[in-house]
């Protein structure tokens, strides 16, 4: 049962992926389609330039235009999806949508906790998507009480492909993150870590990203004893692939992610 639950729910992740066209014309009326959606949902403009969320706009744009342009359309895409879940939690519950407005828009976000909300968001519009009750808490972040009385934590792990260059030390930087909330009170018996590694994107491109994520994978059963000895009934960890379409230099985003269940 919880396994199968864990499933409809991980499903609803590989679901979302919005694509990105890549002629000029399509990519700019789709950045100011994008930057238009921010600030209706947000208030945040393009001079807002230290908020990640801007960031990977004025990231996207300036790839683009350097001729890396399947990054600058997986940038802008990546944006977008964020913007998308923003929007459905909206049209579910305002209270929820205030909330996440109100931890987008704290004075000091940064990335790394940036990574942390986003996961939040995502999670969020999944369980709307897949029509499983939930409450917003903390510790854990989500309580769902049907078909299982379960919760889902959900934090992110900083991973730097410039300085890690060996699936061991990824491996370490979830395992490392598993720990530091295995030492958490939760209000639910049975719980869930999700965690978000999806600065990979930043790298997206680099050889090396690939083949550590295929080692990652490889590594599951080191993970899945880590797990074992933690106080969750599984890890789950995320990532965004930029999967290029058939024509031009637009891309999809796929949400992607490897499972370790007790």
């Amino acid at each position: 049962m919880k396994i199968n639950f864990i499933s409809k729910i991980i499903n609803k992740f590989i679901d979302s992926n919005p694509s990105s066209a890549g002629s000029k014309e399509i990519f700019d009326k789709n950045f100011y389609s994008i930057v238009t959606l921010l600030e209706n949902l947000t208030g945040l403009r393009l001079d807002h330039k230290k908020h990640p969320l801007v960031q990977h706009l004025i990231s996207a744009k300036k790839n683009y235009y350097s001729e890396k342009k399947r990054l600058g359309c997986a940038k802008l895409t990546f944006a977008k999806l964020a913007l998308k879940d923003l929007q459905k939690i909206l049209t579910y519950d305002k209270g929820l949508y205030e909330h996440f407005r109100k931890e987008l828009l704290r004075k000091s976000l940064p990335l790394q906790n940036y990574f942390g909300l986003r996961l939040e968001l995502r999670m969020a519009a999944s369980l709307i998507d897949a029509k499983i009750p939930f409450i917003k808490s903390e510790t854990p972040d989500f309580i769902l009480n049907k078909p299982i009385n379960i919760g889902i934590e959900c934090t992110s792990a900083h991973l730097n492909l410039l300085t890690i260059n060996k699936p061991k030390q990824v491996i370490y930087k979830v395992v490392s993150a598993l720990e530091k909330k295995s030492t958490y009170t939760y209000k639910t018996p049975l719980n869930i870590l999700a965690i978000d590694i999806s600065n990979l994107l930043h790298h997206e491109g680099q050889k090396q990203c690939t083949r550590i994520l295929a080692d990652m994978d490889k590594s599951r059963p080191a993970l899945t004893k880590k797990v074992n000895e933690s106080v969750f009934e599984a890890l789950i960890y995320f990532y965004y692939a930029a999967i290029p379409l058939k024509n031009g230099n637009g891309v999809k985003l796929q949400s992607c992610y490897t499972r370790a269940v007790c």
